[in-house]
Parts: C-alpha cells; structure tokens; sequence
C-alpha cells in the first residue's frame, strides 16, 4: 500500500465520485457486449457502494489495529523480562502467542477487504462465464486435483496443493476444467522446509476420444535448471515420463522451444500439429508466461500454464470496479482454449 492510498483512508472516500466505466474494445464480440451490458454492468454501481462501505470499516479498524499491535509487543517483552527465563520454552511460548494475536488482528482489519473481493467472485464472475453457456460455472473452491497432471510430467511431484477459482463448462461435447494451483514439496531429502515448485493454471479438457499413447510436451529446461531439478529431487518428468521416448519437430523454432515425449510417436506427430503448437504459444502469451505445458493423458488434453500472480484476482478496492478488464482477459483466455479444441476435433473429423 502506497503513502497516497493510505493518506486516501484516514480522508475518506469522495461520496460523490462518479465511475468511469472502461468501454469494452471494439474486438470483442458484439453479443459479449451485450451480455456485459445486460448482466455485469448493472452490478457496478452496487459493488463500488460496497466498495466504499468496506473502506469505511477498513479505516476505523485501521485506527485499532495500529496502535495496538506495538501495546501487544510491549506486553510480550515485559512479560518475558518478568519470567526471566530468556531462553526457555516459556518465551518461546511468549513469542507464539504475540505473532498469532498480531497475525490474528490484521487478518480482522482486513476482513473488510477480502469480504468485498470474495463477494465479487461470488457474484459477479458466474455472470462472466455464463456468457460460454448456461453449464459454466464458476466456484472461488476447487474441485480440482493436481496429482493427474503430476502423473502425466506437466507439473513436478509435489506433497502439498491448494486450488481455487475453479471453472467448469462444455464446449462442442469436451469438458473444460480449470483451476488456479500453488504446489509445494520439501527443499530436499535432508531439509524438510517448504518450497514451492508450481504456481499456475491448470487446465483439463476431456475429450470424447481415449488417446492410444502419452504424450507430454514442456518447455526445455535448460542445464542449469536440470542441475537444480537433480539436486532439490524436483525433477519435472517422473521416472516413467522419462522412459517415453523423444520426439522432434521439423520446425526448428518449436524444437529449441519444447521437450517432447511420446510412447507413441505416430500419434504424437498427429497431435501436435503447427497449428496445434500456434495456439499454445498463444495461451502462453494470454497469461504473460512462457512456461506452458501439455499432455495427452488418456482421454484428456491437460495443460499447465506457470504464472507467479492470480489472474482471476479482483482488482484493488482502492479503485473503481468496472469488471472490464476482468472480463477481457476470461474472453481471450476461454478462445483460445475453445479453438485448441476446435483443431483437436477438426484433427480427428480429417482422420475419419
């Protein structure tokens, strides 16, 4: 939070500040302009109110939380020089205590906010995606299990997962799941510490086809980062991955781009045709990453994108809601995974 946001609370909030609605770029199609219109913009004006009322009590409870966080560290310490026991399991106790009494207490102040952002997901993001079909849904929860994606080499092993903003929907027959994941295993056999090796987007489209062989493509590593994956055991392709033999690309570009494995290498040159490899350098570029990732696993096409922010995050509540932005991003992302699926099936309809 920067001086001016701050300086902006303990002033209050300019009742009298009109929204200025961000206009949706000429690109996007004239029915999701519609659909913005009819189900998303009539909410602004309710949410920028509860906007406004969580600044409220965001400020007052910034008045309690402030003062007295330094009185809680006080207490502690003259606790601790009472006990004169400096060292023992009483201060330790001492100092637990403070950090969850203080973690506790701005986890309150703060309360405001995060109810105004979760209502936000609750709301308003199901109207978003409603605009794919009247079977997408959206859920801040998620149903989603990232062990699959480990299994089939696009994502390290992992001990630990947590997921959320889940998506679910049908497009042309194909289930569409997707979820934001942040993975984390030991740092390594001798050290027991939490790191994370994933955070990103996982994406699984289940298609009407099982897929004779696996086939998993990355991006390559580069010797450096293999050094790392040997030593902190957070090796990207499972021992049976690994067993999957290579294959190449005629395109040299996607070649000095992806890693490729297949057991079935007939298959795999059917898949990933140029076109197939265009839009996933696409997704790539939706979420501002160069780390995708994907697998044939089955009879799903699974994708992981790595990306170090949520983007499906609200916006600050120190500024106006207008849900455009939010709203660009969830068309351009849902295209390009509803034309992935337009190759795969127009692939398979050549075949036949």
């Amino acid at each position: 939070m920067n001086l001016l946001k701050l300086v902006s609370i303990f002033r209050g909030v300019n009742h009298s500040a009109i929204l200025e609605s961000k206009s949706l770029s000429k690109n996007v199609p004239e029915a999701f302009r519609d659909h913005y219109e009819r189900l998303i913009f009539p909410k602004v004006h309710t949410f920028d109110k509860r906007r406004i009322e969580a600044l409220k009590y965001f400020r007052t409870n910034l008045f309690i939380a402030i003062p007295i966080t330094p009185l809680i560290i006080t207490a502690g310490i003259f606790l601790v020089i009472w006990m004169g026991d400096y060292d023992g399991l009483a201060t330790l106790t001492v100092i637990c205590v403070i950090f969850c009494a203080i973690l506790y207490l701005w986890y309150w102040a703060l309360s405001p906010i995060t109810g105004y952002k979760s209502s936000v997901k609750d709301e308003v993001y199901p109207n978003i995606f409603s605009y794919f079909g009247s079977d997408f849904i959206y859920k801040s929860e998620s149903l989603m299990e990232a062990e699959t994606f480990s299994n089939a080499g696009i994502v390290p092993r992992f001990i630990k997962e947590k997921c959320e903003d889940y998506i679910k929907g049908r497009y042309n027959g194909a289930l569409i799941e997707l979820t934001e994941a942040q993975l984390s295993t030991f740092r390594h056999r001798y050290d027991l510490r939490s790191q994370t090796v994933f955070r990103g987007y996982l994406i699984r489209l289940k298609m009407n086809k099982k897929f004779s062989g696996h086939t998993a493509v990355r991006n390559h590593q580069g010797w450096i980062r293999k050094v790392y994956s040997r030593v902190y055991s957070t090796n990207w392709f499972p021992t049976k991955i690994s067993e999957l033999e290579k294959v190449g690309f005629e395109d040299p570009v996607l070649q000095r781009k992806f890693e490729v494995r297949s057991s079935d290498q007939v298959e795999a040159r059917y898949l990933l045709t140029p076109t197939f490899m265009e839009s996933l350098i696409d997704l790539e570029h939706c979420f501002g990453e160069k780390t995708v990732s994907c697998a044939f696993y089955d009879n799903d096409l699974l994708i992981s994108v790595k990306h170090k922010s949520n983007k499906f995050e609200v916006g600050s509540a120190f500024n106006a809601m207008t849900f455009v932005e939010e709203c660009k991003f969830i068309l351009e992302e849902m295209n390009i995974i509803f034309r992935i699926l337009d190759i795969l099936q127009q692939n398979e309809k050549s075949v036949i």
